[in-house]
């Protein structure tokens, strides 16, 4: 997004600021709505539309892009921010709450430490395949190649039985 803002849109260090600022304020919210959001609509059904919310939120990132340089294209990154950030935090709320839940408390920090591994460790490999990408095709199509695989990480929560559980599961038996 830097290169988006600072270069392409020539929005300034201001302009980055502006979007990551609203886009802080999105997760802020996002963590004090899970709650609320989980009694009123379900536990289960917040993991899938987390990830919907802040897939919807990218989708804004390269709009931006073909609104050129100006404030549509700072809204519309501010948004999408937002968006992003808000469905980005209530997903994580929800689905380390059930991993904690689940999960054999003389195994969490094990589990945690395994899950972080495996996150964090491709964050490398995809700015490295994003930068890769970004020299080959270009910013545009980079940008919405990444919001495909996104997207597409969505496919699998929402096929899955979130969407009828009310709560998430409790412990399981050892």
């Amino acid at each position: 997004m830097p290169l988006v803002i600072l270069r392409e849109l020539g929005l300034g260090p201001a302009g980055l600021g502006v979007m990551l600022s609203i886009g802080s304020v999105g997760g802020l919210l996002g963590a004090l709505a899970t709650p609320r959001l989980a009694a009123r609509i379900g536990e289960g059904p917040l993991l899938p539309l987390g990830l919907m919310v802040g897939g919807a939120g990218v989708v804004l990132f390269p709009l931006a892009l073909a609104a050129g340089p100006g404030p549509v294209a700072l809204v519309l990154l501010s948004v999408g921010e937002f968006a992003m950030s808000f469905g980005v935090i209530v997903y994580n709320v929800m689905q380390v709450s059930m991993r904690q839940r689940v999960c054999p408390p003389r195994l969490l920090g094990r589990m945690n430490a395994s899950i972080r591994c495996a996150v964090w460790g491709v964050m490398p490999l995809g700015s490295l395949l994003g930068g890769w990408l970004g020299e080959q095709w270009g910013l545009v199509p980079t940008l919405w190649t990444g919001i495909a695989g996104q997207l597409l990480a969505v496919l699998p929560v929402a096929a899955g039985p979130f969407f009828r559980l009310r709560t998430l599961p409790d412990a399981v038996e050892e």
